[in-house]
C-alpha cells in the first residue's frame, strides 16, 4: 500500500499550491483528483486579477500551475476518493474507487461549485457570456447590458458591483421581494442602473458565439419577454464539495469546513483550504495562499 507524508485531495489552485510548498520541504506527497486539474478556475474564460499576470485564461493559468507542480515531480493520482478515515495509529486511510492509500497528514482542497439554473443553453454559453463570479468577469462587460439572476446577498452585491461597470443591470428574481440584507436592498433599489424584474425566471439563453438574449417568464402571468444582454451572472448560491467529509470534520451550517488561521480542522492532521472552507473571499489568489499556509504547517 502506498504511504505518503501528505495526501492532497483536490487539484485546484489551493491543492497545487500546497503540493509545491510540501515538495519544496522534501515531503513525499500526492494529489488526488477525479477528472482534471484546475477546479473551477479552469472553467473561467479570462482572469485579470491574479497579481503579476494582467490577463490570462483560466485554463492557461491552471495549466501553468500544473506545469509548476510537474517541475517538482508532484504525482497526480486520477482516482475518485470515496472515503477518508483516521486509523488507530493516527494516520489516514484514503479509499478510492480502485485502491487504498495511507497518509500521515491530509489536506482537503475539494473546492466548491456554483449552483446552476440547469438549462442546456446555460451549459452551452458558460464562459461566453454566462458567469458565476462578478468580480472575476464583470470587467469584460463594461458599458454593456447584463443580468444577475438571484435575490440573496450575493446576487444584490453582484448587481451593485456590476452597476459600477455596466450600462444597465437587470436583477431577475423569482419572487417579488429580495432576500438580501435590508441595507443592500435599499442600495440596489435606489440605484437607477439596476432594474429589478420581479416574479420571473430565465427559461433560456440565446446566442451563437456569445450570449445575446435571455428569455424570461413571469411566474404569475406566464408572459414571456426577451432581454437583450451581453452577460448573465447566475448568483443562486454555491455548494462546497464537502459531502465526502460529513461527520469527519466540523462544518458550518452550509457545509463549509471550519478551520483556524493555520488551515487546521478539528481533526488533528487534517487541513482544509480554498473554497471548501469557511473564508470571507473565494478567489484563486486566496486559495493559493491557503495552500501555502496549510502545507507549511503540515510539514512542521
Amino acid at each position: 500500500m502506498n504511504h505518503f507524508d501528505i495526501a492532497i485531495i483536490g487539484s485546484g489552485s489551493a491543492g497545487m499550491s500546497a503540493a509545491i510548498y510540501a515538495k519544496r520541504a522534501g515531503k513525499n506527497i500526492a494529489i488526488f483528483e477525479g477528472i482534471f486539474h484546475g477546479g473551477q478556475a479552469a472553467r473561467t474564460y479570462e482572469i485579470e486579477n491574479y497579481i503579476g499576470i494582467p490577463k490570462i485564461s483560466g485554463p492557461d493559468l491552471m495549466n501553468s500551475f500544473y506545469e509548476h507542480t510537474q517541475g517538482w515531480n508532484v504525482p497526480f493520482i486520477y482516482e475518485n476518493v470515496d472515503k477518508v478515515e483516521k486509523t488507530s495509529s493516527g494516520n489516514f486511510l484514503i479509499k478510492t474507487t480502485s485502491s487504498e492509500y495511507i497518509a500521515n497528514k491530509t489536506i482537503i482542497a475539494t473546492g466548491a461549485r456554483s449552483l446552476e439554473l440547469g438549462l442546456l443553453s446555460e451549459k452551452a454559453l458558460q464562459g461566453r457570456g454566462i458567469s458565476y463570479c462578478s468580480t472575476c468577469d464583470g470587467s469584460f462587460f463594461k458599458g454593456k447590458p447584463v443580468a444577475v439572476i438571484g435575490g440573496g446577498n450575493t446576487a444584490v452585491e453582484d448587481a451593485l458591483y456590476l452597476a459600477e461597470l455596466c450600462e444597465i443591470v437587470y436583477l431577475i428574481h423569482r419572487r417579488d421581494t429580495l432576500r438580501a440584507d435590508a441595507v443592500l436592498v435599499d442600495k440596489a433599489l435606489s440605484n437607477e442602473k439596476i432594474i429589478p424584474i420581479w416574479n420571473s425566471v430565465v427559461e433560456e439563453f440565446i446566442g451563437d458565439k456569445s450570449l445575446e438574449k435571455a428569455i424570461i417568464r413571469d411566474v404569475k402571468s406566464n408572459n414571456i419577454t426577451e432581454l437583450d444582454i451581453s452577460g448573465a451572472f447566475v448568483a443562486i448560491g454555491n455548494k462546497p464539495n464537502s459531502e465526502l467529509f460529513e461527520g469527519f470534520v466540523d462544518m458550518d451550517e452550509n457545509g463549509y469546513i471550519k478551520t483556524n488561521e493555520k488551515m487546521q480542522t478539528n481533526v488533528d492532521g487534517v487541513y482544509a483550504i480554498g473554497d471548501v472552507r469557511t473564508t470571507p473571499l473565494r478567489q484563486i489568489i486566496t486559495a493559493a495562499s491557503d495552500g501555502a499556509i496549510a502545507a507549511t504547517y503540515a510539514c512542521r
